[in-house]
């Protein structure tokens, strides 16, 4: 019997980074592109240094990311290291998020592995959050 066929047609994280690991003593500018379903969408850069097992439902919507006090502190007050890690997609749905980190601004973190995922929230869609972003893995390396 034949099962059939499956072909995949695409596939869109709807996040993509500019690089997945630094060198905490020579710093780095680390990019976000967010390219999320909708315009004029609000969004927010969350991140796990516990892990992405399990992940985390919210409203009905999985998010990748395991919650913990780093997730907390991206939610309620993210690090000045990060510019734009909340706000609101242009009309074609796009935002970018800045990492920016001045050298051994990370020593603490070296040996880590830190995961990004972004949320669309609200917008037109109605209240709640819609989507999100498949997770980004950086790797802080000495």
């Amino acid at each position: 019997i034949d099962a059939g066929m499956i072909t995949p047609l695409g596939f869109d994280p709807l996040m993509n980074v500019s690089s997945h690991s630094f060198s905490s003593a020579a710093g780095a500018t680390i990019t976000f592109k967010h390219d999320l379903p909708g315009s004029n969408t609000n969004f927010i850069l969350l991140a796990s240094q516990t892990g992405t097992s399990p992940v985390t439902m919210q409203a009905g919507i999985p998010v990748p990311l395991v919650y913990d006090t780093t997730t907390t502190l991206m939610y309620y007050t993210p690090p000045a290291w990060f510019t734009n890690s909340q706000g609101t997609t242009d009309a074609a749905g796009m935002a970018t998020t800045t990492l920016t980190l001045a050298a051994n601004a990370a020593v603490n973190l070296v040996g880590a592995d830190v995961w990004f995922s972004a949320l669309a929230y609200g917008g037109r869609e109605g209240p709640g959050i819609h989507w999100a972003s498949c997770v980004q893995k950086i790797s802080v390396q000495p």
